[in-house]
């Protein structure tokens, strides 16, 4: 049996969601402090940003089918890491009802490939617990990154912001890698891995 790496797929979760999230979570203060955008506006650009996340969960799905995983989830982290980046740049007060459905289809992208990693490590196994507690993982990273993003601002720009944000990308690849090389050596059946274990070993 092969373990599950527990605490890399949770890292993995928390700095990827640092970055989407963190990310996601800024866009309308950077529209309404910057651009003046009101909240009718911005509830459009929640609309439009949620049917080009219905786009991009199903272009993830159609690929990962159909390629398979061994470059679909790092062309997932660049994609990210390019959106965040053209929001920080491209993204203004008249671009941004369609840059919204562009910005939604990277996130949703990037999102349904972390769920299908995920399920992939969890192949063979029953836990639910396990599961919830990675997804739980993951929204501590949102919580991380929308909290540090809101933080920057005091002192950076929006854009300098965006371009840290899509720098620390890097963190994610780097787990990501270590996770392809661990999937790699998978066999059929699974055993849970005490989330302890690699604390205390």
């Amino acid at each position: 049996t092969t373990t599950i790496p527990f605490w890399t797929l949770a890292l993995f979760g928390v700095s990827y969601s640092v970055v989407s999230f963190g990310s996601d979570g800024l866009i309308t203060l950077y529209l309404n402090d910057m651009f003046g955008i009101g909240e009718r506006s911005v509830g459009l650009y929640g609309s439009l940003r949620g049917i080009g996340a219905i786009f991009g969960s199903i272009s993830a799905g159609l690929l990962l089918s159909h390629l398979g995983n061994k470059k679909i989830d790092f062309a997932a982290l660049f994609l990210i890491a390019l959106g965040v980046l053209s929001l920080g740049h491209i993204l203004d007060g008249d671009n941004f009802l369609w840059i919204a459905p562009l910005w939604g289809i990277c996130w949703a992208f990037q999102e349904v490939c972390f769920l299908a990693l995920v399920m992939r490590f969890l192949k063979g196994t029953s836990s639910a617990f396990l599961f919830a507690s990675l997804m739980a993982m993951a929204n501590l990273g949102t919580a991380l990154g929308e909290g540090i993003a809101t933080t920057l601002t005091q002192h950076l720009s929006f854009p300098q912001v965006f371009s840290l944000l899509s720098a620390f990308i890097v963190i994610p690849l780097m787990i990501l890698i270590k996770l392809k090389r661990r999937e790699l050596t998978i066999e059929t059946n699974y055993e849970l891995q005490d989330p302890l274990g690699d604390l205390t070993s």
